[in-house]
């Protein structure tokens, strides 16, 4: 016979032990479950990081085929600017080529004539563009309507006074009447303008200047409504 008290004893013993086994069941099963989820996190970290990983290697594909990209655009803006270079070179080089003087031949056959008669020279020049009303007068068939005021300029040679009446004729409207060259008066020589009398006043002026810089001026006048009588003489 099992006396009451081993029974009891025998019967904690087995609730102990059943305890034990369950709490090691659960514990084993608690382990099992941080196992798996651990496995899982490092699952889901290598994930991410091959995921990181193929970014990465994207981006660095990208930038290369940027970079690949861009060295073609670079290597097209030097070429334009080389060529753009060239052309302003180009053209600079064909600025400084000398433009061909058309009065050259002029010059030099005007230098050519007061080097071989130096000794007898007054003057000289080389006038460019000589005004339209020049030729005429210099032949006094110069075709003249009413006479407002009448300007005359005196030289001591021909040369100052054609360089002084292409000025004169250039600066206001004016026309010129005649150029009197040295013909009878020992080289001296006279030019005749009308037209309004600020006009002829400003003409004169200037003839004035020019004939003046080679001191080669002798005296003018302005006359305002002149007789018709000193008219007709002229004309």
């Amino acid at each position: 016979p099992v006396s009451r008290e081993y029974v009891t004893l025998h019967t904690e013993h087995s609730h102990v032990e059943e305890a034990t086994e369950e709490e090691a069941g659960e514990g084993a099963e608690a382990f099992t479950e941080e196992a798996s989820e651990e496995e899982e996190a490092s699952k889901e970290d290598d994930a991410s990081s091959e995921s990181d990983d193929s970014r990465n290697a994207d981006t660095s594909e990208e930038e290369e085929d940027s970079e690949v990209e861009d060295v073609p655009e670079e290597d097209d803006d030097l070429d334009e600017e080389e060529d753009a270079e060239e052309v302003t070179d180009q053209e600079s080089e064909g600025n400084d080529e000398p433009k061909e003087d058309p009065h050259a031949a002029v010059k030099a056959s005007v230098e050519a004539a007061s080097t071989a008669y130096e000794s007898e020279l007054i003057d000289n020049f080389v006038l460019g563009n000589p005004h339209e009303s020049l030729f005429p007068a210099m032949y006094g068939a110069s075709e003249i309507g009413e006479v407002n005021s009448l300007g005359i300029l005196e030289t001591f040679d021909v040369a100052s006074l054609i360089e002084a009446a292409d000025a004169a004729a250039k600066t206001a409207i004016v026309q010129v009447i005649e150029l009197r060259l040295a013909k009878g008066m020992c080289g001296k020589s006279f030019m005749l303008l009308t037209g309004e009398v600020s006009a002829v006043t400003a003409s004169i002026e200037k003839a004035r200047e020019i004939a003046g810089e080679k001191g080669m001026y002798l005296d003018s006048q302005v006359i305002a409504h002149p007789d018709q009588k000193i008219i007709q003489t002229i004309l």
